[in-house]
C-alpha cells in the first residue's frame, strides 16, 4: 500500500489500494487496475 494524490482532486494521503477518493469519490482503483492492464497489454 502507498499514499498517493488522487489524479482527479488532488488530496493528498490517499491509499493505491482504496476503492474511491474520500474527497471527490474519484475510482481509485479502478483508476490503477487499468494503469496495469495498460502496462502490461499496452495502450488500447
Amino acid at each position: 500500500m502507498a499514499l498517493i494524490k488522487c489524479p482527479e482532486c488532488g488530496k493528498e494521503n490517499v491509499s493505491d489500494s482504496a476503492e474511491m477518493c474520500p474527497e471527490c469519490g474519484y475510482g481509485i482503483k479502478a483508476h490503477f487496475d487499468l494503469m496495469k492492464k495498460w502496462v502490461v497489454e499496452g495502450y488500447e
